[in-house]
């Protein structure tokens, strides 16, 4: 699969996954993926370790 790791900027010094930024950051690229036709899926909604920079685009 193809996937891209990204941040929220200024990048956090500690990963916290309560951290308002992440949560922001996957509602927005969700957005804009599925206005161009796409849909991702979010490392931070994985049920085992999540993986806040990780964005997959499913097939």
């Amino acid at each position: 699969s193809q996937a891209i790791d990204i941040c929220p900027y200024p990048i956090p010094k500690n990963w916290d996954t309560n951290d308002r930024r992440w949560q922001e950051m996957a509602l927005n690229a969700m957005w804009c993926a599925g206005k161009l036709g796409f849909e991702i899926t979010w490392g931070g909604s994985f049920k085992s370790l999540k993986d806040l920079p990780h964005f997959q685009l499913e097939e």
